[in-house]
């Protein structure tokens, strides 16, 4: 669905009774002008995307991207792509995701991406279990927008083979993780800019760390992001690394654990800046 002019983007609303299978192909809602892009409803019993399978929201004008909501007792994305971007001045959309199990593998994608002036999208995800297997999760700034934000609500989050979660902007995002796994990365940065570094939340009864990096950086002017640890059982091992550090002129930031027990072997805390004041 595309609209062109000054009008709101269409809506499309797919509600399956058993499987949708979308492989090789792609369904989008986009506007080119300065309308709203519409929303993008799929709702099935388990959604199968594979093979460059690509589900958008999109606008390339002055209006904001569109919203992508998916409803299922199982997602599967294999190498497939859930995204909402703007490309012009508006602001990046919404993706909402409320699934029992999420199976992310092979290099798949759920993003929330602005590449101008506008404001950071939102990546919503609700589940029992989500397993991000070699695979990213997003919601980037690329210009010069407030950050997005990433929330997870779940049992249990499992993020493997150097699966990646980020939030990047000129002034940081926001992050929600409640577990995080082996060989993995969650990556909050602020951009070359004078926007503080992000938050990242970690807010779990039990949390494991293992060979994986959790950061809330800064590169610009800005100050150092921040860590926030709550549960009752912290394990860091592996060359795992917590790490708020302010690289330019900005003060560091700071890691906050609130945690009953902690087992750190090999692995590093960090709150530092390079430039800046401490």
């Amino acid at each position: 669905v595309l609209a062109t002019g000054s009008g709101l983007g269409g809506d499309i609303d797919i509600d399956v009774v058993e499987d949708f299978v979308l492989d090789q192909s792609f369904i989008t809602v986009r506007t080119q002008g300065p309308g709203n892009g519409g929303i993008l409803e799929l709702a099935a019993d388990r959604i199968l995307l594979a093979n460059e399978a690509n589900v958008v929201g999109r606008s390339v004008g002055a209006g904001n991207a569109g919203t992508v909501e998916l409803a299922s007792r199982q997602l599967v994305l294999d190498n497939a792509f859930i995204t909402t971007d703007a490309w012009g001045s508006g602001n990046a959309g919404r993706v909402d995701i409320d699934v029992g199990d999420i199976d992310i593998s092979n290099n798949s994608l759920i993003a929330s991406t602005v590449a101008g002036s506008g404001l950071g999208g939102t990546v919503d995800l609700v589940f029992d279990t989500l397993d991000l297997d070699g695979s990213t999760i997003e919601a980037r700034v690329l210009g010069s927008g407030a950050g997005g934000v990433i929330s997870f609500m779940g049992q249990t989050l499992n993020l493997t083979a150097e699966a990646n979660v980020d939030v990047s902007a000129f002034d940081g995002g926001v992050l929600d993780v409640r577990q995080i796994g082996p060989d993995s990365t969650v990556l909050v940065d602020a951009a070359d800019g004078g926007g503080a570094g992000a938050l990242v939340e970690i807010a779990v009864t039990d949390i494991l760390v293992d060979n994986s990096t959790v950061e809330a950086n800064v590169f610009g002017t800005g100050s150092g992001g921040s860590i926030e640890v709550v549960g009752q059982s912290l394990v860091l091992r592996n060359a795992a690394t917590l790490s708020s550090t302010a690289q330019g002129s900005g003060a560091g930031g700071y890691v906050l654990l609130e945690v009953a027990d902690v087992d750190i072997t090999n692995a590093t805390i960090t709150a530092e800046a390079i430039s800046g004041g401490g």
